[in-house]
């Protein structure tokens, strides 16, 4: 559990010990007629009760990522320096392309490609004649079924299964190149979580390293709030960046109405 919330759970264990105490010091001027050991487990159970209560409330509470976010926005959103065909390195075992570099298989085999990952299901598969060259070439082939929209869970839901598959192109001596339609969001994400826990870097550096090699890269906001709650998870956020080193507050996302209010809001 967070540190932060320590004294708030060690004061109201102090306070449930403390009526304990009490409730057992006191029980013999309970009042005839009063049962009391209901009254020290009615007693006991109220502070076990309040305990609890603490704990829903902590674990409501999200830490403050803010400052991260909106340094790797900057970062994000600064200049491209220099713009490199793809697919690109992002780790000795791993490059990150888009759909159309990895339906060429003759650059596949020049960069001794022998696992890849479609993050974009349907949209991002290749057509029967370049997998069936997938095949007569050994490339190992695994697809994710994964949407990029705003909120969806991308690391969540996808990270592990990617990760293994990454794991399983480095212990073979290969590379996995891994792609979606356009090389940004989906496999970036991946690329970058990759990025970030294969080497143990923090999570700025980690963004700085895949915007120096893919250039326009990971533009959808939740994948990079995945991005940064992971580096939280794992220890890997690295010092509170400068106000001078973060984007400017954005305002909250608007959310589009759904069909049943927008239904009441014609009558």
């Amino acid at each position: 559990m967070n540190e932060a919330y320590a004294l708030p759970l060690a004061l109201c264990a102090t306070l449930a010990a403390t009526a304990i105490h009490v409730a057992l010091s006191f029980s013999p001027f309970i009042p005839p007629g009063v049962d009391s050991a209901a009254f020290v487990t009615a007693l006991i159970l109220s502070a076990s009760l309040l305990v609890l209560s603490v704990i829903r409330h902590l674990s409501r509470q999200r830490p403050d990522d803010g400052p991260w976010i909106r340094a790797a926005r900057k970062i994000l959103s600064s200049p491209i320096k220099e713009r490199h065909a793809l697919p690109v390195e992002i780790l000795p075992h791993l490059m990150l392309g888009d759909k159309k570099s990895a339906s060429d298989v003759a650059v596949l085999e020049a960069f001794r490609i022998s696992h890849v990952l479609n993050a974009a299901g349907h949209a991002g598969r290749q057509s029967d004649e370049v997998l069936q060259r997938y095949t007569e070439a050994g490339i190992k082939l695994l697809q994710l079924d994964a949407q990029d929209e705003e909120g969806y869970a991308m690391l969540p839901k996808h990270r592990k299964t990617a990760a293994d598959f990454f794991a399983l192109a480095a212990n073979s001596g290969g590379r996995c190149l891994v792609h979606c339609v356009a090389g940004i969001n989906r496999s970036g994400v991946l690329a970058a979580s990759e990025l970030m826990l294969h080497e143990r870097l923090p999570l700025l550096e980690a963004i700085r390293r895949i915007k120096a090699a893919r250039g326009f890269v990971l533009s959808n906001d939740s994948f990079l709030e995945q991005l940064v709650t992971l580096a939280r998870a794992e220890g890997l956020l690295g010092p509170p960046p400068p106000v001078e080193e973060q984007e400017s507050p954005r305002p909250p996302r608007k959310t589009r109405p759904s069909v049943a209010s927008a239904l009441r809001g014609l009558g």
